[in-house]
């Protein structure tokens, strides 16, 4: 999620209370297993081919809300702003700029393992990069008939978009306009990204020091915290992944922290981890062997 959109979700005020019910989709047939398999090969030849009409016009936008669930009426009316504000064209942007970035750096998307849920599946992708590969995943669901994307999530977050926009709606409400933690989180939030602009990775990086643990949901934090190390020399890289690795047993921490202290055994594990998630693992074990690292 974009500083962008996280900001905007900090400064909507707090209102009142009430819940949302989460909808379950009917059971995948056999035949919509076979037709999101087909649609999954149609998505990376189109991304690999610079085509952006087919995740374009695929991205069914309505039924995304549908997945961020158990709000109070006050969480809600805030998703609802930010949706219609900033989500549906944050996803947009997402997509188009995933094919823009690939075309512009040389990448390229590979197919992992489609994962056949109750009512929704999951295509896992390989994004290979000139010197590092990444893992994004779509999830799919059937609509009138026809494969649709309604959300998106890297492995290195371990969650879906819609879960990251959740979390932001709950810690809007949980910490509302006057609370000091907030406060704090949107100043630090702000200057470190202004720093980064600014090419101050020494800045960027000190100042989410202080942004209050209560806000550190989820792994992106963390994960911002440790490629701006990554920049700042080894023994900087060293320290912070050390310490993430103590706190998270995220799957990207621990891998790089088994490869930095040079841990065979733990890092054979986390490629298990790995190779389960996604699939392919001809493919993973190819990439690796080229030199190329997860990153």
């Amino acid at each position: 999620m974009s500083f962008k959109h996280c900001l905007c979700i900090f400064i909507l005020v707090f209102l009142t209370n009430c819940s949302k019910d989460s909808k379950e989709l009917p059971p995948l047939t056999t035949e919509a297993k076979e037709s999101i398999e087909n649609y999954a090969k149609a998505l990376v030849n189109s991304i690999n081919q610079g085509d952006h009409k087919l995740i374009r016009d695929s991205f069914k936008y309505d039924a995304f809300p549908a997945l961020v669930t158990n709000l109070s009426r006050s969480e809600q009316m805030v998703f609802d702003y930010i949706f219609d504000k900033d989500i549906r064209d944050d996803i947009k942007y997402h997509n188009v700029d995933l094919i823009n970035q690939l075309h512009a750096g040389g990448g390229k998307v590979h197919l992992g393992q489609v994962s056949h849920g109750s009512g929704s599946s999951e295509i896992q992708l390989i994004v290979q990069w000139e010197g590092n590969f990444d893992f994004l995943k779509y999830r799919v669901a059937m609509i009138k008939e026809k494969p649709y994307l309604v959300d998106f999530g890297y492995l290195k977050q371990e969650s879906w978009y819609s879960e990251q926009v959740k979390n932001m709606v709950l810690l809007n409400s949980k910490y509302t306009s006057l609370s000091e933690k907030r406060r704090e989180a949107v100043i630090a939030l702000k200057a470190s990204n202004q720093a980064l602009y600014e090419q101050d990775t020494v800045s960027a990086f000190e100042y989410l020091a202080l942004i209050p643990k209560e806000f550190w949901v989820g792994h992106g934090l963390s994960i911002r915290k440790i490629n701006y190390a990554a920049a700042l020399g080894d023994s900087i890289y060293r320290a912070t992944l050390e310490q993430e690795a103590q706190n998270s047993q995220s799957l990207f921490i621990q891998y790089q922290w088994a490869m930095v202290k040079e841990d065979t055994s733990s890092y054979l594990q986390q490629l298990d981890r790995m190779m389960t998630e996604v699939g392919n693992d001809e493919l993973i074990n190819t990439l690796i062997e080229q030199g190329l690292i997860w990153f």
